[in-house]
């Protein structure tokens, strides 16, 4: 079954989201569905106001023939992909279609508008991307009106603009970095300076929205003029938020393996959602997800410091945001909503199931020889893709752990692997290539060990490593350390002390970090920060504290991530003069980032150098051998 039957499969499936958007109650019910869905004594009933919202979007053309539009509200929890509502619009003339829907207010609603007929298309940037979704704060009653800029196999040819401006801090004028900037469905993130730049809009207005990942700031809307091939001013100052603590109380049920650790899954980036499309889809990794502290065998419990007014959406799960995460009464995915109120707050949770209806759990029982203090065993699942893999749970020095749960009902037969400290593309169990099983209504165990690593050996003697004849140490007059892999990815954030820690018990003095930025375009030239694959500034400056702190210097060797290769890049480059003024004006936006964070930090060096820009410099030269001309300066 292809992918694109797979989800239009689940999002016809997955009829009853638990958004606050579920029904099209009447305006004076203030009554919350996220907060009915399940019941129990001890459940806290809370409750929102709400307000009908007109979403209106006109087309570039007329829909073709038998299809219809969506709009789509997105769960950013669960997987963007994977758990969509959708809503049928109605025709209002030949390219304009509107729904109505009920919101709570003080929601931030993640949305996009998608054709469907026998498949569903989502709609695209023009830049010829798909959109990821549009922004929408709800404040009241209020009508949306978005165009849509192009569809797969109608690509936006015509002319385009651009916004660019900074996102200050009100109280101090400091400027905010990390914000989740969009329009007409183009996302980017401020810089360090926050600035950013939003490239390839269309002409003609459309809604700004500037968002805090975490909740720190307000967010921002507001409308923006674009005109052909100009560049729109935006200046803004937003107030910071303060903060309540919020303390979740939650009962779990009796069926399930008290052994698999409590998480708690959201929409808060710092409490590890990527903000990115990582495995199949998925948009947290469950190692980076927040573990609940257990207070009896069914009890569990989380304080969380969360900023006012802030749209807290979230869940709980025995693995991450899809794998395992609570179901509903009527077997369906769970998303919980809080618009967090101006005072602490207690709540109390009851989760009705993680179990699949009608469907066998299937447990997974590893043996393998016993790993170095720090590492683990993890499972990778594959219904339709690879998804992100899932820790195990280590039950002896020599045997590892996971039991399945859900969702179980919309696959027949799921293929898995067994992976090494998560990164299964390198060090996949050997003999795990074909392993698969079959969902049925019986509980199922499957037992394997694992008798070696691809790509892993163990050396049979000692490595020694020889300097002067002595032994390794720190000396004024001696660099010694490890410069480490510019290829991020968010699978290495919760083993980040391990590893620096490791790196300075080899007698090491030293570690180069090399944070990225993707070229993302070079007609023109785009160069930002992109969630999932470039390091954030928040980790970055936990990187480097955390290496000060273990007594490491610090050095920072920024380089250019290119999607498809630095040489296609530099060959299909225009590389006249304009197009060189917008390189480097982009590149200086990266470098003074990076210096940035050399500054608050304390980090001992910035290097310069890397060898995928050596076109940009004089003399530079293509990979063919040719002369790259950049301009004179």
């Amino acid at each position: 079954m292809t992918f694109s039957k797979i989800k239009k499969h689940l999002t016809r499936s997955l009829k009853v989201l638990v958004l606050s958007i579920l029904s099209l109650a009447l305006l004076t019910s203030c009554t919350n569905p996220l907060a009915s869905l399940l019941t129990g004594k001890s459940q806290t009933q809370l409750s929102f106001p709400q307000a009908e919202v007109v979403f209106q979007v006109v087309l570039p053309a007329a829909l073709p023939e038998n299809n219809s539009l969506y709009l789509e509200i997105v769960d950013d929890v669960t997987g963007i992909a994977l758990n969509p509502v959708r809503y049928a619009m109605t025709q209002q003339d030949e390219r304009t279609y509107y729904v109505k829907v009920v919101l709570t207010v003080g929601s931030v609603v993640k949305y996009r508008y998608s054709r469907v007929s026998d498949a569903s298309i989502v709609e695209f940037t023009p830049q010829g991307n798909q959109v990821r979704y549009r922004l929408a704060k709800i404040s009241g009653p209020a009508i949306v009106q978005d165009s849509i800029a192009a569809w797969i196999d109608q690509p936006y040819t015509e002319a385009i603009g651009r916004v660019r401006g900074q996102f200050i801090d009100s109280a101090n004028n400091a400027p905010i970095p990390g914000l989740l900037v969009t329009a007409e469905g183009i996302q980017t993130i401020t810089a360090s300076d926050g600035t950013f730049i939003l490239e390839g809009l269309t002409p003609g207005t459309h809604t700004l929205i500037a968002y805090s990942t975490d909740g720190t700031y307000e967010t921002f809307s507001q409308g923006v003029t674009i005109a052909e091939e100009a560049t729109t001013p935006v200046f803004v100052s937003l107030t910071r938020q303060k903060t309540v603590t919020v303390t979740l109380n939650v009962s779990f049920p009796d069926n399930f393996s008290t052994l698999l650790p409590a998480r708690i899954a959201s929409n808060d980036s710092a409490l590890g959602n990527s903000y990115a499309d990582l495995y199949s889809g998925s948009t947290a990794l469950a190692a980076n997800l927040p573990q609940l502290s257990k207070i009896n065998e069914h009890r569990y419990q989380v304080k969380l410091t969360l900023p006012v007014g802030y749209d807290f959406r979230y869940k709980y799960t025995l693995g991450d945001g899809f794998w395992n995460s609570e179901l509903g009464q009527d077997g369906q995915f769970v998303l919980r909503q809080l618009i967090v109120p101006e005072h602490d707050l207690t709540i109390n949770d009851v989760v009705h199931t993680f179990t699949t209806p009608s469907e066998g759990t299937v447990s997974f029982l590893v043996t393998a020889d016993a790993l170095p203090a720090g590492e683990e065993v993890s499972i990778q699942m594959n219904p339709f893709g690879w998804f992100a893999p899932l820790p195990m749970t280590k039950i002896s020095d020599t045997q590892w752990l996971f039991t399945l749960y859900s969702p179980l009902n919309y696959f027949s037969a799921i293929q898995y692997r067994y992976c090494r400290n998560d990164l299964c593309e390198s060090t996949q169990a050997v003999g795990t290539d074909q392993l698969a099983f079959t969902v049925n209504p019986d509980s199922q165990t499957f037992p394997f060990e694992i008798t070696g690593w691809k790509n892993y050996s163990v050396a049979t003697s000692p490595t020694v490593v020889v300097t002067d004849g002595g032994n390794i140490s720190i000396r004024p007059d001696f660099m010694a350390g490890f410069e480490v892999s510019s290829q991020y990815s968010p699978l290495y954030d919760h083993r980040l002390a391990s590893g620096l820690q490791k790196i300075a018990y080899t007698g090491s003095s030293d570690v180069v970090l090399s944070p990225t930025w993707t070229a993302t375009r070079n007609s023109p030239p785009y160069l930002e920060p992109l969630p999932g694959k470039d390091v954030s500034w928040t980790q970055m400056q936990t990187e480097i504290i955390t290496a000060k702190q273990l007594g490491l210097n610090v050095s920072l060797f920024p380089v250019l991530n290119y999607p498809n290769g630095a040489a296609q890049y530099w060959a299909t480059a225009s590389k006249d003069a304009g197009w060189w003024t917008s390189w480097y004006d982009r590149y200086h936006r990266y470098m003074m980032q990076v210096a940035d964070w050399a500054n608050l930090t304390g980090a001992k060096s910035i290097i310069l150098g890397d060898p995928s820009v050596s076109p940009s410099m004089g003399n530079g030269t293509l990979a063919d051998g040719s002369t790259a001309i950049p301009c004179q300066r």
